[in-house]
């Protein structure tokens, strides 16, 4: 295999994915990687085996895209053997031979190919391998859409070279099984994510990890700074632009610990990934411009990079405007049938359900922006108190009896004799009904101040 050319093999469902698929393979011949996939397949798994793991071991990686269809499987197996998809083997032969997997889970919202639903079987299996995927400890990239999907695959541009040039190196590791987490030490620069729940050692690859797109935009964002610095400090000197950021490039290659000349290379490699790449944003068309030292371009481009940026934290803000208010009606509904359930519990005499549905409203409901609603529950729970507490016994009256004193007590914070006069007077008189009932049950000075309360 050439050294100059890392072969990936493309692992995906046709149905669904298909033309994903295929997208994927075009990204990767702009790459300069030779992509590799297998479409017909013998009927028995044993040979199916067999030739995917010749296919598999002359490629330098895999890429597999796991989506919600199952898709073709063996026709023939063991009979003690699993149902596997032909997507799912791939997985598990190139990571029985250490090779270096990129994994690409669809997300919910993904657009897939058109095609026919599978049976509850084949769905619930490949469910059980996304779940895998998911709670498993190898690296793997969530996908909401085909952009963002394809995006992450070219994120392996700029070290294409440098992948070539380490597969030699990698292969001693990948051999020990390092598998998936290679990818961490070859540096591809894919924005990998992992679960919480993963091993210790896999949690401190991940989190040392910068991508290698990533690495390069920080470091040409930064001698762009220097060099605008510098062109204000050292304007006397008249230096050209290119000694000026050779030197803003010596200063940022001393303060990162790397090589002047590594530092150098790894920008002219984004700057050539981002060119030969139609689909690069604005962004990285700035940066590219910028290190190219072709500074009305960079602007232009920053400009277009903004305008984008604030079209969608406008749109962000719309949706999150959106989001509020359908909350908001969520919650008026959520207590709306909370209110009802409850009265209904009342009605039907089961007061200690009707009290719990009307404490649940009543979480949802501010006292200081909902205030008439807010009350009327008060009034609502003094009933459903009030009902318990004629069929408690021993101990428990009072304290139903005091519960429903409380709640008419907090209904009259908003039902104020000046502002709300009738409903002032409905529950002043509820309050006098629950002080009377309290006073029933007491004896003496407290009797007389009960009664004379109410």
């Amino acid at each position: 295999m050439s050294a100059h050319r890392p072969a990936v093999f493309v692992s995906a469902t046709s149905k669904d994915l298909g033309s994903v698929r295929q997208q994927v393979k075009e990204v990767l011949l702009t790459l300069g990687c030779v992509p590799v996939e297998q479409t017909n397949f013998p009927p028995s798994a044993a040979s199916v085996e067999e030739m995917l793991g010749g296919r598999i071991a002359e490629c330098d990686a895999v890429i597999h895209i796991a989506g919600r269809v199952f898709g073709a499987e063996p026709a023939e197996r063991e009979p003690d053997a699993p149902r596997r998809s032909y997507t799912q083997i791939v997985l598990e032969i190139a990571r029985e031979l250490g090779k270096p997997v990129y994994v690409f889970i669809c997300g919910d919202e993904f657009p897939y190919d058109d095609h026919e639903t599978e049976d509850p079987e084949s769905c619930r299996l490949q469910q059980a391998h996304r779940d895998r995927l998911f709670a498993g400890n190898a690296l793997f990239i969530v996908a909401q859409d085909r952009e963002g999907l394809l995006a992450q695959v070219h994120a392996l541009q700029t070290r294409v070279e440098a992948l070539a040039k380490d597969l030699a190196r990698s292969r001693s590791r990948m051999a020990k099984g390092v598998g998936v987490t290679v990818l961490a030490t070859i540096g591809l620069g894919l924005g990998l994510f992992a679960l919480s729940e993963r091993t210790e050692e896999t949690q401190g690859q991940v989190s040392a990890m910068e991508t290698e797109l990533a690495k390069q935009r920080r470091y040409i964002k930064a001698v762009g700074s220097a060099f605008t610095r510098q062109k204000s400090e050292l304007a006397k000197l008249k230096l050209s632009d290119k000694q000026l950021w050779a030197r803003a490039l010596a200063v940022v290659a001393m303060r990162e610990g790397v090589p002047a000349d590594e530092l150098q290379s790894g920008i002219e490699l984004f700057v050539a990934a981002v060119k030969a790449d139609p689909g690069s944003g604005f962004m990285d068309q700035a940066l590219a411009a910028m290190a190219e030292l072709r500074f009305k371009d960079a602007a232009m481009k920053a400009g277009l990079a903004a305008e984008r940026a604030r079209a969608k934290r406008l749109a962000a803000r719309r949706m999150r405007k959106q989001a509020t208010r359908e909350e908001g009606l969520a919650r008026a509904a959520e207590r709306e049938a909370l209110t009802l359930q409850g009265e209904a519990f009342d009605s039907a005499g089961d007061f200690g359900k009707a009290v719990g549905a009307f404490d649940q409203a009543l979480t949802l409901t501010s006292h200081d922006a909902e205030p008439e609603e807010w009350a009327l529950l008060q009034v609502l729970l003094g009933f459903a108190a009030a009902g318990r507490a004629r069929v408690s016994t021993g101990t428990e009256i009072a304290e139903w009896r005091g519960r429903a004193v409380s709640a008419y007590r907090g209904a009259l914070e908003v039902h104020t004799r000046q502002a709300l006069p009738q409903h002032w007077a409905r529950t002043t008189n509820y309050l006098a009904n629950a002080l009377s009932d309290q006073a029933t049950a007491s004896e003496g000075a407290e009797r007389q101040r009960l009664l004379a309360e109410a």
